[in-house]
């Protein structure tokens, strides 16, 4: 079937590269005030407040980043040195008394907090992050991760595991880090900490198992905070206890066919900005397999942000979206699973239901439809827009201002409708009761 060109324009694709990643972002009315990177160039212009142009300027800083990298140590070789921990060496020494540029080799497990500070093209690596890695210990005063990386650009972390920490498993602060094949399970704040202007991207990471039921464990996968940006490809967040990811403070975060399942999917808040992105690298070879299957909430925009499921398929968990925030399911078709809370937007915030186009090789246009299931309670201003071939299935009520709105390619299942919508076709009852708002 070939789509309308309302389907095209609602859910338009940019492809950006950057290194080993492509992203790709629902285009159109994005605008998330404050979302700006200052660590990479994102001027406050007008001309720039689309969130593609905040991509791509993010991403463009960080290829730079990397070729004058390699333009900077041109014609040098590294110097190598193994820190074997299982024979009593200490990671800390070696990385204190070599210069950069320097490839350390770990070898065991080193059971100490490790802080780096103020590098330029230092390379830490293992070989299987099975068997070689950090945990940190108890101290005091107690460092914030296993590892630290603190005002350091082009670090290179491969092969480790980061596990069993008594605060996160890895930390960053004013950053440029990349990190490929390690495991952060386990770790009592959370697994990966990103914060302060940082820029992260991780390769083939797996997140999981972190936060204890301590009332000052954080208890996520991963936490982006304070104008910082982390693209995460190919990664697994498994059963963290709390989010797999939240961007927060005017960052911005993107899992690229990734996997998550546990309680809660992806958060952003405070200015912020967070994708699940199944379209983006679909073919990365490593880990083809793309999907979000949580208990509870699967998606919560809150304090004017943004978040969107994009190309995800089927998803289980609820959704939620409060003050000046946007939620978009492009592509993304949430399902009916027993004991699920029902979705809430409210305070002026904006639900988007779209399907999404795409053109083979061969030359045959697909449909990706964005399906809304279940109940759906709009309250305090808001509004839903469910457009192209987008479906609803299930029941959406609004109140105290609230509206909805569906263009007339919209399908509906049985029973399902819009109830006390001003512009948004009405059932002829209202058969579901106002849900509890629950936390």
């Amino acid at each position: 079937m070939k789509p309308t060109n309302n389907l095209l324009l609602s859910c338009m694709c940019v492809v950006l590269t950057a290194g080993f990643a492509s992203i790709c972002v629902a285009a159109g009315p994005i605008e998330v005030e404050g979302l700006l990177i200052e660590r990479f160039g994102v001027s406050e212009e007008p001309s720039i407040r689309g969130l593609v142009a905040r991509k791509a300027a993010m991403l463009a800083r960080a290829r730079d980043s990397m070729a004058a990298r390699s333009k900077k140590h041109k014609g040098k070789d590294p110097k190598v040195v193994v820190v074997d921990c299982d024979k009593g060496k200490s990671l800390q020494d070696a990385i204190d008394s070599n210069a950069d540029p320097v490839v350390i080799e770990v070898h065991g497990l080193c059971f100490e907090n490790v802080v780096i500070r103020r590098r330029d093209g230092l390379t830490i690596r293992g070989t299987d992050p099975e068997f070689d890695g950090i945990r940190g210990v108890v101290a005091d005063p107690q460092p914030f991760g296993a590892l630290e990386v603190r005002f350091s650009d082009d670090m290179l972390i491969q092969n480790l595991s980061m596990n069993d920490s008594p605060f996160a498993g890895l930390n960053t602060v004013k950053s440029l880090v990349t990190v490929e094949n390690c495991h952060f399970i386990g770790n009592v704040v959370g697994g990966i900490e990103i914060s302060q202007s940082s820029y992260f991207r991780g390769f083939g990471l797996t997140i999981s198992e972190n936060g204890t039921d301590d009332p000052y464990s954080r208890g996520d996968g991963l936490r982006v905070r304070h104008k910082s940006a982390g693209f995460f490809t190919g990664c697994i967040f498994e059963n963290n206890k709390r989010w797999a990811a939240v961007s927060s403070f005017g960052s911005v975060v993107s899992l690229i066919q990734s996997e998550v399942n546990g309680p809660r999917g992806i958060l952003a808040m405070l200015d912020a900005y967070v994708d699940f992105d199944c379209y983006s690298n679909r073919r990365y070879p490593e880990h083809p397999d793309c999907s979000l299957f949580v208990d509870d909430w699967a998606v919560k925009s809150e304090l004017h942000s943004e978040a969107w499921l994009y190309v995800s398929g089927p998803f289980t968990g609820a959704l939620w979206a409060d003050d000046g925030s946007t939620l978009g399911l492009c592509g993304a078709q949430q399902q009916s699973v027993e004991g699920i809370r029902p979705n809430r937007i409210f305070d002026d915030s904006l639900l988007k239901v779209l399907s999404f186009a795409e053109v083979t090789e061969e030359g045959e246009y697909i449909v990706h439809e964005g399906i809304l299931n279940g109940f759906t309670f709009m309250e305090g201003f808001s509004r839903a827009l469910l457009l192209g071939d987008s479906w609803l299935d299930g029941m959406l009520e609004c109140a105290d201002a609230a509206d909805a709105f569906a263009q007339s390619s919209v399908q509906y299942t049985g029973g399902s409708g819009f109830c006390n919508c001003e512009h948004a076709q009405q059932p002829d009852s209202c058969p579901y009761p106002e849900p509890d708002p629950g936390e």
